[in-house]
């Protein structure tokens, strides 16, 4: 874009009647775009702001430089990435520009008309001007959202990592303040939470379905009537989330959440209900620990409390459920069906009719399949159903 002499001589006379515009401009700016945080800091920034292009474009037209590939002044890059920490979105720092250049634009009209008389000159100053400024503007927003944009990266990895450090404190039982936790979570911790633990079966199973997991969570705090969860990718790659509310959620919809459909290899938990920062950690420590008895659909710490306790070294699980089911132990559908009889069996009471009706099976085939099982086990039931109970389960959690 071409200047001459006479336009950059007229141009640098403006430039020097505009250059106290900059309060009022921010003052216009901040009137018109509510979203903006109405506060000292942001008036000022503002302010720093408009002062700071005006001064800029005052320069381009007193040395008669174009505008076009020139980078942003250094306060609109920092006023650009002061809006990522005070939780500014993009598009209204750009309705800043647009509110701030209509107005720059009708005080420069103002300007032109008050010293240019000849109806040719004026309508070529106006035209010239036109495209400096739109030129100008164009070139520095280019600059200004880069800024916000890398900004806004390194800030959430920032307070991502802030907030893992401080889950990771809390749940390491650290003494922390529950109000600064809070802040740093960016998650209220004075609610009822509950704790999820979703993971990939096996671990190897390909990332994407961190994704679909964190979907699930998001899944569960719809159904618990709650806000946004807290996520957090842990190293074993499993998903951990917090459901937070202030009302304790009821047993109707926590019953619920077990109809939530998992993604395909994978298995989940949740824990009870817990109030506060220590009910936080224990709804986790929960839910990581019925998260050994689930299978392919999510499971309760309320419903697997026990036994996931027997799990929680599957190794030496393992080993007491094969000496204590001894032969009913062996693969094969017979002894699977033989070992789901008998447990059936002692949970109704050592009550051959009840199991029959819990199984749909007639009472005589119930009686003949608990001997058949003793049978295998090598010794007899007396004295010894809780042990066997708890070996059946294991062997039905670890099959499973």
């Amino acid at each position: 874009m071409g200047t001459p002499a006479e336009v950059s001589e007229w141009a640098a006379r403006v430039a020097t009647q505009l250059t106290d515009l900059g309060p009022e401009l921010s003052t216009h700016i901040m009137a018109t775009v509510h979203e903006m945080p109405q506060d000292a800091e942001m008036h000022a920034a503002t302010e720093t702001n408009a002062i700071a292009h005006i001064g800029a474009m005052a320069a381009l037209l007193r040395f008669g430089i174009p505008p076009e590939g020139i980078e942003a002044p250094a306060q609109a890059t920092d006023f650009a990435r002061l809006m990522v920490h005070r939780g500014v979105a993009l598009p209204t720092l750009l309705r800043c520009y647009h509110v701030g250049q209509a107005k720059l634009w009708r005080q420069w009209v103002d300007v032109v008309f008050e010293n240019v008389n000849d109806p040719d000159e004026l309508k070529r100053l106006v035209t010239w001007s036109t495209d400096f400024v739109s030129t100008y503007l164009d070139a520095v927003r280019v600059h200004v959202v880069a800024a916000y944009e890398d900004e806004r990266r390194r800030w959430e990895r920032s307070q991502a990592a802030a907030a893992e450090d401080a889950i990771r404190g809390v749940l390491a039982g650290q003494a922390v303040d529950s109000d600064e936790a809070s802040r740093r979570m960016r998650h209220e911790l004075r609610r009822h939470h509950v704790a999820v633990v979703l993971r990939p079966d096996p671990v190897e199973e390909p990332s994407a379905h961190v994704a679909a997991l964190e979907g699930v969570v998001r899944q569960i705090a719809e159904i618990l009537g709650a806000g946004q969860p807290l996520l957090m990718r842990a190293t074993d790659r499993s998903v951990c989330g917090w459901v937070s509310s202030v009302e304790a959620p009821g047993a109707t919809a926590l019953e619920a959440l077990e109809d939530c459909v998992l993604p395909p290899n994978c298995r989940g938990a949740f824990g009870n209900p817990g109030y506060g920062l220590d009910g936080f950690r224990e709804s986790h420590l929960q839910a990581r620990q019925a998260l050994r008895a689930a299978g392919s659909r999510l499971v309760s710490f309320a419903a697997t409390g026990f036994g996931s306790t027997l799990l929680a070294d599957p190794e030496s699980a393992a080993r007491f459920a094969t000496a204590e089911l001894g032969a009913l132990a062996g693969a094969g559908a017979t002894t699977a069906r033989l070992r789901e009889t008998l447990e059936a069996y002692l949970a109704e009471g050592a009550s051959h009719k009840r199991a029959a009706a819990r199984l749909t099976l007639h009472e005589k085939t119930v009686e003949q399949r608990v001997r058949r099982a003793e049978e295998l086990l090598g010794r007899p039931l007396a004295g010894r159903r809780a042990a066997v109970e708890a070996a059946l389960l294991i062997h039905r959690l670890l099959d499973a």
